[in-house]
């Protein structure tokens, strides 16, 4: 991707391209944490016995970063072969379906599914890295990446506090259903906007 120049000789990064990923990588903060408030009461229709409550509530909390830790080398291979743009704008129709899944729930088995669908898609940080790589200048990487790893951190800290502002005044599954908005609407404006970064010859 080729770098415009600003007055002063500087390369100018492309501002779709550069909101588009902090939003997404702020998604995949908010995918970890927002439905720490909501789900012990999102679980406990399914669960017969009380005690098992705890360990299913881990395992949909742990299930998601297992599922982002295996499928971020794999998405980042992918967006290399087929570029960062449809990896990336696919990651953010999965994460919209995972959110949306957990949301319906109607069984434990679908909880689980919505938080694998969303786990697996989690792992497009990895793309999101290599996006900000293609279409920042050396000089400036890492001032981005940090950028990049701030809006993840916001994300996990902001995710508990959106998601039991949304559960008080809207229900339980409002969280997960804001989730799958925002992941829509940002899949949206990437798909308009966001200019594909890896060069054809690569």
């Amino acid at each position: 991707m080729s770098q415009i120049k600003s007055h002063n000789n500087q390369p100018i990064v492309n501002k779709h391209a550069l909101v588009f990923g902090l939003i997404s990588v702020f998604l995949i903060g908010i995918g970890f944490s927002i439905i720490t408030p909501v789900i012990p009461f999102l679980v406990q229709p399914y669960i017969t016995n009380p005690g098992d409550q705890a360990m299913v509530v881990t395992l949909l909390m742990s299930v998601y970063a297992v599922c982002m830790f295996f499928s971020a080398p794999v998405l980042g291979a992918l967006s290399d072969r087929y570029g960062r743009r449809p990896i990336l704008i696919v990651s953010l129709l999965g994460a919209a379906m995972g959110f949306f899944v957990f949301g319906i729930g109607g069984a434990l088995w679908v909880l689980f599914a919505g938080r694998i669908i969303e786990g697996i898609t989690g792992g497009s940080i990895s793309t999101i890295f290599a996006y900000f790589a293609d279409i920042t200048p050396p000089e400036q990487r890492t001032k981005y990446f940090g950028w990049v790893s701030a809006m993840a951190g916001a994300g996990s800290i902001m995710g508990p506090t959106i998601g039991g502002l949304l559960a008080t005044n809207f229900g339980y599954t409002a969280p997960l259903y804001f989730g799958a908005i925002i992941a829509l609407l940002n899949m949206i404006y990437g798909y308009f906007f966001m200019p594909e970064s890896l060069n054809e010859k690569k």
